[in-house]
């Protein structure tokens, strides 16, 4: 068993994604960053491997199935959305914007 007070643990498990509202990659973020900051400031031997390095995230998973919409239901979105959310989701379409 995993413990998650121990560099890697959690990590390695995969169960990161319910410690911070960011999800995995934002934990592997944080704790990258930790140990970069200890480096820089002598806390962490120079070089040395970061235990955040050696965690296996493994793969996302969403919730719901991830599609683009068709011609006709952008159409149907479009025409639900009044001013001034249709002009600007429309410039969004136009220059493949993304909000």
């Amino acid at each position: 068993m995993d413990e998650p007070n121990r560099p890697g643990g959690a990590l390695g498990t995969g169960c990161t994604q319910h410690l911070i509202p960011g999800g995995r990659c934002t934990a592997f973020a944080i704790m990258s960053r930790v140990f970069y900051y200890a480096e820089g400031h002598g806390l962490w031997e120079e070089g040395k491997r970061s235990p955040a390095s050696k965690a296996k995230l493994g793969k996302k998973h969403h919730k719901y199935e991830r599609r683009i919409l068709s011609f006709d239901e952008t159409a149907r979105v479009l025409a639900r959305l009044e001013e001034p959310n249709l002009l600007v989701i429309e410039t969004c379409i136009a220059t493949g914007a993304r909000i």
